[in-house]
């Protein structure tokens, strides 16, 4: 579990650390004990009602300044506003063109990427977190329309070319899908950062059935009982355990767990059209081979060795580059190697655009 349960939490603390000038916060700290005063405090507000769009007064911030406290007023702000998602930029990221879009982990969120959004990267870092997360709209079930809206809002955003994308697990094909689409729009791609996207017609379940595998798993994790025939008190254990921030009602617990079946389940029914020949390149943990050459070629006879590296050298040029590792997947967007690479590859990879 990440130090931040949601997005919410994950984005305050990262404007926190800018205002305040310290790492690490814990959600139950006090804002005044960390060195803020009234002025931080105004400061700090203003900058959320700017990324969040959720105003919040700073005498009910004074009545409970944690991070917890303040996370939930936002989230109640904008869940009554039914608040569209938009790319939401890394505070501290860093300044400059073509920043690294890097979309959700398969949870929706982007929270579980922390290590990766808040790394020096050497550009601005923008993360994009699945729509509907806040019951603001139904939920996307195609890769191609998750693609689409994604381009949509970054294009809204103002973010232009060469553009910089990755993603992890299934996001890393709606990466791939988003660079096909930009390209067909006649928009430059500069870089795809594929980590581990798990090969297409590989998911023998339903939506239904993912949602109950994937609320078993958070009960287990939690000690609690899973009851499918119950499921309304497994979801309150849950809501009562620390998995989810205080106020989460039973609609957004069970919208998070649709989301990832539906992530899954997208990419899993996705049919690319053709082979993507733009600049990608493909990050592996052990969990689909055990090569121990940790740099390779798609297009070399070490991945024709490879079951899954044969699957999508189908989809992606022949001269994509391979970084492997020994981590488990969950682990690969954490590790310091792909951050290294991360910013080598992307560096090396936008040079060749100019």
């Amino acid at each position: 579990m990440p130090r931040y349960r949601d997005h919410f939490e994950f984005c305050l603390a990262l404007v926190w650390e800018q205002v305040l000038d310290c790492r690490n916060i814990p959600i139950s700290k006090d804002f005044f004990t960390l060195g803020g005063d009234s002025e931080a405090a105004k400061s700090m507000l203003a900058e959320v009602a700017r990324r969040l769009d959720a105003a919040v007064p700073t005498a009910d911030f004074v009545s409970a300044p944690t991070i917890e406290s303040l996370a939930r007023r936002v989230r109640e702000t904008r869940h009554a506003q039914r608040a569209r998602q938009e790319p939401f930029v890394i505070p501290g990221s860093g300044e400059g063109p073509s920043p690294l879009v890097f979309l959700h982990t398969v949870e929706g969120e982007i929270t579980y990427s922390e290590r990766i959004l808040c790394a020096d990267l050497g550009r601005p870092v923008i993360g994009i977190r699945s729509v509907g997360m806040d019951l603001e709209e139904a939920p996307l079930a195609t890769v191609e329309a998750m693609a689409s809206r994604y381009i949509s809002d970054l294009i809204g955003a103002g973010v232009e070319g060469p553009y910089v994308l990755a993603g992890v697990s299934t996001s890393a094909v709606i990466a791939l899908e988003m660079a096909r689409q930009l390209t067909e729009q006649g928009r430059q791609v500069g870089f795809v950062g594929l980590l581990e996207p798990p090969p297409m017609g590989t998911a023998p379940f339903s939506v239904p059935e993912l949602v109950d595998i994937h609320l078993k798993e958070l009960c287990e994790v939690n000690a609690i009982e899973f009851r499918p025939d119950s499921l309304p008190d497994c979801v309150a254990a849950l809501m009562r355990s620390e998995e989810f921030p205080p106020g989460h009602t039973f609609e957004l617990v069970m919208r998070m767990v649709e989301i990832f079946a539906l992530n899954i389940t997208a990419s899993d029914i996705y049919a690319p059209s053709g082979r993507y020949d733009g600049p990608t390149v493909l990050y592996e943990s052990r969990a689909f081979g055990d090569n121990p050459e940790p740099l390779g070629v798609l297009s070399v006879r070490e991945s024709e060795l490879s079951e899954y590296e044969r699957f999508w050298a189908q989809y992606i040029s022949p001269k994509t580059p391979i970084r492997r590792q020994t981590c488990e997947h969950r682990g690969l967007n954490k590790t310091p190697a792909t951050r290294t690479f991360l910013r080598n590859d992307i560096e090396a990879a936008l040079l060749e655009c100019r």
